[in-house]
């Protein structure tokens, strides 16, 4: 994997080219300045798979840096792994916002920056080649989309930050790591007259969807931490601290942001219910799913309850019941078990096994 590094610490760089370069599977490539990583990935003889990024850079910080990475061809989902000593919730936002895939505090520990590396490089594989992704990247993501009659705001505006599905969980975990997290985990799901819209298709989704987003954003201006469309309908979004106000409150809240847009076509039909408030003040990477089932499965039986199927328990909810986003989150729990279950394997020694392995029986 190419590397491009960039840091204003050249003791940093150099450590970085050393120990993933050393390895034979990294190419690393360095810049001492934003302007110098700009300059490195506009010659087009030179392309990078992933980059590692300091936050605090004299003239332009890394935030931005990454901002305008996302903006060049060929690089809207590369890795982009911000390496910091800036811990403070404000800058991990603006990261995630700004598109980082995720977020390592210095002084980092270098066997995990390159499982992390690993980690990423998967994640990107994944976004870009299954079908699983909510499929509504280019509405949701892009600033001043304009598909319905409300207007998506910008990413990294101060009324809570639009960030893709695949990086939102490392978001999760990066602020769980904080001391003192407040924050809590929150969904909505669209609610919608099935005469109108009979089923959640990409072309309703299409109309309701990003105007659900900027009433959320307004709605919950001022507690919006952040927010990521999960498909079929479903929103997670992470408030700085509980909401004072009841579940049918906050609903009535960003309803009447809904019905106060410029009305288009069957858009009066359109409405959010919200699931449970939930803490992350004991988020882990080995809870974390846990958590996000939680969220996402109190807005579901929120939903059926709100379409007239109060009388169905829990007890007998088959799986075809459970929505896309529930199926992904069992599967991504099973995944971290195995990895809490199972002896980790260094990516290193395994290939170095592999290799001896070829020689002997060569």
């Amino acid at each position: 994997m190419k590397i491009l590094a960039v840091d204003d610490d050249e003791s940093i760089l150099e450590i970085l080219r050393h120990v993933l370069g050393g390895t034979g599977y990294h190419e690393v490539e360095t810049a001492r300045s934003a302007k110098h990583a700009l300059e490195t990935i506009s010659d087009e003889q030179r392309f990078f798979d992933c980059f590692l990024i300091d936050i605090q850079m004299p003239s332009m910080d890394g935030v931005d840096l990454t901002g305008l990475i996302r903006q060049t061809p060929g690089y809207r989902h590369k890795p982009v792994l911000m390496l910091t000593a800036m811990e403070d919730k404000h800058y991990l936002d603006r990261a995630f916002a700004a598109g980082a895939t995720d977020y390592i505090t210095k002084p980092f520990d270098f066997l995990e920056l390159r499982a992390r590396l690993h980690e990423a490089q998967r994640l990107t594989h994944d976004k870009l080649h299954h079908d699983f992704w909510p499929n509504m990247d280019e509405t949701m993501a892009q600033p001043g989309t304009q598909p319905g009659s409300g207007q998506v705001g910008d990413r990294t505006g101060e009324s809570g930050a639009l960030i893709d599905y695949a990086e939102f969980e490392n978001y999760l975990i990066a602020l769980g790591r904080r001391k003192a997290c407040k924050a809590i985990l929150i969904a909505f799901k669209i609610r919608h007259s099935r005469r109108d819209f009979p089923k959640h298709s990409p072309e309703s989704l299409a109309i309701m969807v990003p105007d659900v987003a900027i009433s959320v954003q307004q709605a919950l201006s001022g507690h919006l931490s952040s927010l990521s469309y999960r498909g079929d309908g479903t929103f997670v979004c992470v408030l700085e601290k509980p909401l004072n106000a009841f579940r049918d409150e906050i609903e009535d809240m960003i309803n009447t942001r809904i019905a106060s847009l410029p009305r288009q076509d069957r858009k009066s039909s359109v409405r959010v219910v919200a699931g449970d408030q939930v803490s992350l003040k004991t988020i882990s990477p080995q809870n974390l799913f846990k958590l996000l089932w939680h969220a996402v499965d109190s807005v579901e039986q929120r939903h059926l309850s709100a379409n007239e199927f109060v009388s169905i328990s829990k007890r007998f909810l088959s799986r075809a019941l459970l929505s896309d986003e529930q199926r992904r989150l069992d599967q991504k729990a099973y995944r971290s078990v195995l990895k809490e279950t199972l002896p980790e394997v260094n990516d290193t020694q395994w290939h170095q096994r592999l290799a001896a392995r070829k020689t002997r029986t060569g």
